[in-house]
């Protein structure tokens, strides 16, 4: 036992209660450091954690800075994909720490270090410590070579315990990818399968290309005054669309919500249908994707927050998706982005970029007003009297749910994996609410 009283059992009883009786995570979850220094290590180290999208790394050569958990918490990694295969790396390197990767980049075969120039294979091998060892011929340029008498006198010969093989990239523990998400994990023993954890999210979105999305539009918004939770506790409640939101209402009516949650360590619901509201996101706007084609979703959006930190809305022709990255207890940063299939430049010819602008226009807006709300819920729950509020069992379930999940982190639960909610079983078919 740590004596922290967050990670006990006890701590929770009121948020453990049924949905109709439970009460709201209270002030210092949203405010206290200690508290975020223990999601640190015991959920962001031990979880499956978004930390990138996919398509960055969709083809050999291709190489992408991530963010991946830890303690402290942004820990700097990258991903590459060598031969198919996509790999995470710690951001370092092995001779005097440089970060290796700093923006996405294509049709590499080595990771070069931006200091010394030591050199990584995809697979994590050192290959290259130029102007050190008998095999380099260049000190990190190409049209120089060394004579062979100073690489001689720089051959790492007399340099006691150094063998290349030894000083690869450290790897991440566990690495995944689904769609577009990429996911990382720093315990690979820790909690649940990648399987388990997305539980039926594969089968709800079965009708959608999920491989075939490529990066439209993206954007980071940084230092949002903001903990974490509280901006994934805002995308999966629409009890607040009439008030903060009056102009999505047109498009997704809080009427035609419904919930789609089956087992997973996600949170679930769809808009079916959405309505054409004369926005630049009606499902009309331009023809759905490959695949939802005479299916319910070619008409409906789903969204869905897989824990703990990537929440996305899916609409017939677009996908709005955003990464958490917590910075503090009380500072968060936003990796926002807009995915569509390649064809949307087909079937809109010259109108395809502007209605890609369209869209991520539309959703930085919606994102600009929740990040306001959002600041004023982090304002008033610092005050020391506030100790948690109720949930609207119609509209709040979904909060239930992931604080249920926060909550079995902190206490060394992750391993259990949410079922099915037993009063909104999950529908096959949206064009019939789920029971």
């Amino acid at each position: 036992k740590s004596g922290k009283p967050w990670e006990t059992d006890e701590y929770f009883a009121l948020t453990r209660l049924p949905v109709e009786a439970a009460h709201t995570f209270g002030r210092d979850m949203y405010v206290s450091e200690a508290i975020f220094a223990s999601e640190a290590k015991l959920l962001f180290d031990r979880e499956w954690v978004c930390s990138g999208v996919a398509p960055d790394v969709a083809k050999h050569g291709m190489v992408a800075p991530l963010w991946a958990p830890g303690a402290p918490v942004s820990v700097p990694v990258f991903a590459a994909n060598h031969k198919g295969r996509v790999r995470a790396y710690y951001n370092v390197c092995r001779h005097r720490g440089a970060k290796l990767v700093r923006e996405p980049a294509s049709k590499k075969n080595v990771v070069t270090c931006p200091y010394h120039k030591w050199g990584y294979a995809l697979d994590g091998r050192l290959v290259g410590t130029p102007c050190w060892d008998d095999g380099a011929t260049s000190c990190g340029s190409d049209d120089k070579q060394v004579p062979k008498a100073l690489r001689d006198k720089f051959t790492t010969d007399h340099v006691e315990g150094f063998d290349k093989s030894q000083y690869g990239l450290f790897p991440v523990a566990g690495v995944e990818t689904f769609g577009p998400l990429l996911f990382t994990k720093r315990d690979a023993d820790a909690g649940p399968s990648f399987d388990d954890h997305l539980g039926d999210l594969r089968e709800q979105l079965r009708h959608y290309p999920v491989d075939e999305l490529v990066v439209g539009r993206r954007a980071t918004v940084r230092d949002i005054p903001c903990n974490w939770k509280i901006l994934a506790e805002n995308f999966m409640e629409y009890y607040h669309l009439p008030a903060v939101h009056p102009l999505l209402c047109t498009v997704s009516g809080v009427d035609e919500h419904l919930r789609t949650q089956g087992r997973g360590k996600c949170v679930a619901f769809a808009t079916a249908p959405l309505t054409d509201g004369g926005t630049c996101v009606d499902p009309s706007v331009a023809p759905p994707m490959p695949g939802l084609e005479d299916t319910p979703d070619a008409t409906a959006a789903r969204h869905v927050l897989v824990y703990p930190n990537v929440f996305m809305s899916w609409y017939p022709n677009h996908v709005m998706l955003c990464v958490i990255e917590p910075v503090s207890a009380g500072v968060s940063h936003e990796h926002f982005h807009v995915l569509v299939h390649p064809k949307i430049y087909d079937d809109l010819g010259d109108r395809a970029d502007e209605t890609i602008d369209d869209f991520f226009a539309w959703h930085v807006r919606v994102n600009n007003e929740d990040m306001d709300i959002c600041q004023a819920v982090q304002e008033g729950v610092s005050v020391p009297s506030y100790e948690g509020g109720r949930f609207s069992f119609r509209f709040e379930e979904t909060i239930h749910r992931y604080q249920n999940m926060v909550a079995d982190s902190l206490t060394g639960n992750n391993a259990v994996v949410p079922p099915a909610d037993p009063d909104f079983v999950a529908a096959d078919d949206l064009a019939r609410p789920a029971a």
